[in-house]
């Protein structure tokens, strides 16, 4: 059987000598990592996960009732990439669900220019400005966006830098 580690967050590790309880516990579908022994990190090193879904199109109402919405959700880089696509309306849908997705993951709100989703060559990043980078104490934030029919979602992670 052996010794078998899992590496947590904050650089805590969980040993068992037993493999078959571990795959048990997969199997049955019960974490690994208990909530008491997330508790016991200190605050500043628990990775935190957020997730969002907005309406494409009561998103682009919403901006074409008010024009300076986008002014005050988006910053002149976000909405020059977008403008540029195909279905601006969706690619913005996604950047607001990738800030909302952040806030959650961070646990607390900030201003929506202080989170920037930017996209140049390759996959789209997170750029913090402000209070959020103050918040992010360290983590890099990871993102995931995507669209399809009616909704826009995204999904952020703290990770280690």
């Amino acid at each position: 059987q052996g010794l078998v580690y899992l590496s947590l967050p904050g650089g805590l590790f969980l040993h068992t000598d037993s493999l078959q309880m571990i795959q048990e516990r997969a199997w049955q579908g019960k974490n690994l990592v208990s909530e008491k022994m997330l508790e016991m990190l200190p605050e500043e090193s628990r990775p935190g996960i957020g997730i969002d879904i907005v309406s494409i199109a009561r998103l682009e109402r919403a901006l074409q009732r008010r024009p300076a919405l986008a002014g005050r959700l988006f910053t002149a880089q976000e909405r020059a990439y977008c403008e540029g696509k195909r279905n601006a309306a969706a690619s913005l849908a996604a950047r607001f669900a990738a800030k909302e997705a952040v806030i959650k993951a961070l646990g607390q709100a900030f201003p929506w220019q202080e989170i920037e989703i930017l996209r140049e060559a390759g996959p789209p990043y997170v750029v913090l400005h402000g209070q959020a980078a103050k918040a992010a104490r360290g983590w890099k934030v990871g993102i995931s966006l995507s669209h399809d029919g009616d909704f826009a979602v995204a999904c952020a992670m703290l990770r280690a830098a």
